[in-house]
């Protein structure tokens, strides 16, 4: 699956160090112990967690009032980030398409790092729930399956530029 971006638009890059990595992995490490759904495990879960603390630190600085909700929970009724009364789920992962389950909260944001060059977490682009079900409904979401488990991947090129998020938030 290839990249692909409106030549307009202008991602966002926030530097990762090495201590956010380690809080990163610790953090998921106390979430695996405790979590009660099926989670798919792997050695490199902890982006999830590295992708919210980032941004959580990207609003901040930018001066975006919001409510990061615990991380370390027992269910996902919650999004990751509640903004001006709606729900923001961010979606860290190495591939090149935004990853959903079922679609419940208002916005996905896309967030991606680079495998082999982590120095950067890249905020690409948004989504929101009402787009993603269309995209899921027409077929034009690619579908992965996995046990009883099914993910939909949303191509880049159907996702929202991020900096118009960031003017409606401001």
């Amino acid at each position: 699956m290839k990249l692909i971006t409106n030549s307009l638009t202008k991602m966002i890059y926030l530097p990762i160090k090495p201590e956010d990595v380690e809080l990163a992995k610790n953090t998921t490490k106390l979430f695996d112990g405790i979590k009660v759904y099926n989670k798919i495990e792997c050695d490199d879960n902890y982006i999830g967690f590295l992708g919210e603390l980032l941004f959580h630190r990207y609003l901040e600085k930018q001066g975006i009032e919001h409510i990061w909700p615990a991380f370390v929970k027992k269910g996902w009724d919650e999004p990751d980030f509640i903004i001006k009364d709606k729900g923001y789920d961010l979606k860290t992962t190495f591939t090149t398409g935004l990853w959903v389950q079922q679609p419940k909260f208002d916005y996905y944001i896309f967030a991606r790092i680079n495998k082999d060059y982590q120095d950067n977490l890249i905020l690409i682009g948004y989504v929101s729930n009402k787009r993603v079900k269309a995209l899921i409904n027409s077929n034009k979401a690619e579908v992965i399956t996995r046990g009883s488990r099914i993910d939909y991947i949303i191509p880049v090129d159907k996702l929202r530029p991020i900096e118009e998020l960031f003017g409606k938030l401001k």
